[in-house]
């Protein structure tokens, strides 16, 4: 335990955690991207007459990042109000975590657990209370997303290119929105909701098809629903599309890495 105080900004990442289903927050990844989603609500369709400005965010290889959540998810943890685990994501089981990609602040191919404690919830009361709602908004909206969908999420709307974030790397984001603005890509096509919820489905299922079939098999999804299996990509995206009057809105690959080897929606 600690005598630091709390802070309204660190008020506002534990109700980040205690909203989350079940009061776990998935990744480091999707706790700042969800708080920066609460600072741009008109960019991410949240209805608020204001955006949240307790955080500055810069540019980093995840997309927008904040120094400021670190801190404020110290002082919940010496406040005893939040415990932080690690999850190995080489481990193939069924997992809402995408298993492909790393976590900020965590080694390679493990990804930060935040669990809110018990009562943890009645320590958010002083907050500011459009701050709190803006954090109910985003989780409400985007809190579904795994932590690679709500990164790349993100990346799409706020026109964050690999390039982009070479270039402007470790830049604060005001300067970079004002420095970028003529170098932002015209076009971000982005996935429907339909293709995040059907890679979900994927990856929940991705341990029992790699257990029953081997790797090397292709799975098709239409949202929710596989709908067929095959070993050829192209042919599996054929099939669909006769059987089934559409194209799948994703292929996964069956695999023990997980890794994501076709995007289903982006095909012509």
């Amino acid at each position: 335990m600690t005598s630091t105080r709390l802070t309204n900004s660190d008020r506002l990442v534990l109700e980040m955690i205690c909203a989350s289903p079940d009061g776990v927050l998935f990744g480091a990844k999707k706790l700042q991207k969800l708080l920066f989603i609460a600072h741009h609500p008109k960019q991410f369709d949240l209805k608020s007459p204001r955006p949240m400005r307790a955080f500055r965010f810069k540019v980093y290889k995840h997309g927008p990042f904040s120094d400021e959540v670190y801190d404020s998810i110290s002082r919940l943890e010496d406040h005893g109000l939040i415990a932080i685990d690690s999850k190995d994501l080489r481990r193939v089981d069924s997992d809402p975590v995408s298993p492909e990609s790393s976590d900020e602040d965590a080694a390679p191919l493990e990804v930060r657990i935040y669990r809110a404690l018990p009562d943890a919830g009645a320590e958010v009361v002083g907050a500011d209370e459009g701050d709190l709602r803006l954090v109910r908004l985003a989780i409400k909206k985007w809190g579904w997303l795994t932590s690679d969908q709500i990164e790349e999420l993100v990346l799409i709307r706020t026109g964050l290119t690999p390039w982009l974030k070479a270039r402007y790397a470790g830049t604060e984001w005001s300067a970079f929105e004002k420095q970028a603005a003529e170098e932002l890509p015209k076009e971000r096509p982005e996935p429907p909701t339909s293709f995040w919820r059907a890679q979900q489905q994927f990856f929940k299922e991705r341990a029992k098809l790699l257990h029953d079939l081997g790797a090397g098999k292709f799975a098709a999804y239409l949202e929710e629903e596989r709908v067929a299996l095959g070993d050829d990509e192209i042919d599996l995206y054929k099939e669909v599309l006769a059987n089934r009057g559409r194209p799948p809105d994703y292929i996964g690959y069956v695999s023990e890495s997980g890794r994501i080897q076709t995007q289903a929606w982006r095909t012509e």
